[in-house]
């Protein structure tokens, strides 16, 4: 189902940054780079997201850290149904979450399986 005017379920990039503790223009370049989900919809210029496909979006590309942030990775594991996989972005990235970002989010990331 895709949204078309945002409402509380939805999420815009300004939100998304406060969400994930992260500066706003990282969250424009990760939709620049097409890192992120398709978004649900536009308002006028402004793309906005469905919260759940952030919130497990999110978690399985490690900007989740439940020792930071544990009520968002309740949130992304009764989403999703899965238990969030913890790791450090920019370290070794466990099997599990690349075949995530391959098989859920298309994303196929860099260095060796």
């Amino acid at each position: 189902m895709t949204a078309t005017t945002p409402d509380e379920t939805t999420v815009s990039n300004t939100e998304i940054a406060e969400l994930l503790d992260v500066q706003l223009n990282t969250v424009q370049t990760w939709g620049k780079n097409r890192l992120m989900p398709p978004s649900a919809g536009r308002h006028g210029h402004i793309p906005f997201w469905m919260r759940s496909t952030i919130i497990a979006w999110a978690g399985d590309i490690g900007k989740i850290d439940p020792d930071e942030q544990p009520d968002l990775a309740l949130e992304y594991e009764d989403i999703t149904g899965r238990e969030l996989v913890p790791f450090r972005v920019g370290g070794p990235m466990p099997a599990e979450v690349k075949e995530r970002l391959r098989n859920i989010w298309g994303i196929v990331p860099g260095g060796s399986s």
